[in-house]
C-alpha cells in the first residue's frame, strides 16, 4: 500500500473523485480523504506524482494496540423499509458510530464533528451524503478486520472522500 500527498484539488467530492482516479491506474481502488492544505490518497500502487511513501500496516494492527484516530464518515445506513440509505438521525449518530468501530475490530473512545450535508453533481444528478469527522483513541481488539479497515477504508463513499482512517501512534 502506498500513501500519497498531492496539493489540493478544488470542486465538490464527486469532481475529485474523478481528478483522483486519473492519476491512478483505472483497476486500484483509491481511498482519499481531502483538508484544506492537501489530497492525502491510498493506493496499491504508487503514484508517479506528489510525494508517495510505502506504508505496512501490519505494526499498527497488533492486539491490544493503541492508537489516535480520525475518519470522516458518511452518516448513513440502509432503511428497511425503502431499501435507500438514509441519514442517521443526530441522538442516533453515537451509536451508529461505536456500531461501525466495532465491526471493525476496535474499542474506541471518540468525539464526533458534524460537518452538515455535502453535496456533489453527477450527470446532472445531485449526490448528498450525511458528513461527520470523527477523532478519539482507540485500541485494537481484532487485528484482522482492523488492517482489512486500514487497507479497504471504512463506511459508505467511499469513492467521495470518506472512510479513510487516519491513524496516529
Amino acid at each position: 500500500m502506498y500513501l500519497t500527498k498531492l496539493m489540493p484539488i478544488m470542486g465538490d467530492d464527486y469532481l475529485i473523485h474523478q481528478e483522483v482516479k486519473k492519476l491512478f491506474e483505472d483497476t486500484q481502488k483509491v481511498l482519499f480523504q481531502q483538508t484544506d492544505s492537501c489530497l492525502i490518497v491510498l493506493s496499491d500502487l504508487p503514484c508517479t506524482k506528489g510525494k508517495t511513501v510505502p506504508v505496512d500496516f501490519s505494526s499498527y494492527a497488533l492486539s491490544e494496540e493503541q492508537h489516535l484516530f480520525s475518519v470522516r464518515l458518511n452518516a448513513a445506513s440502509r432503511s428497511t423499509k425503502t431499501g435507500k440509505r438514509e441519514t442517521v438521525l443526530p441522538d442516533k449518530v453515537e451509536a451508529w458510530v461505536a456500531s461501525r468501530l466495532s465491526k471493525i475490530g476496535v474499542e474506541a473512545v471518540f468525539q464526533i464533528k458534524p460537518e452538515g450535508i455535502r453535496k456533489s453533481l453527477r450527470k446532472d444528478k445531485v449526490i448528498s451524503l450525511s458528513s461527520i469527522f470523527v477523532t478519539g483513541y482507540m485500541t485494537v481488539k481484532e487485528p484482522d478486520l482492523f488492517r482489512k479497515a486500514l487497507e479497504s477504508g471504512i463506511g459508505h463513499g467511499k469513492g467521495f472522500g470518506y472512510g479513510l482512517l487516519n491513524i496516529f501512534s
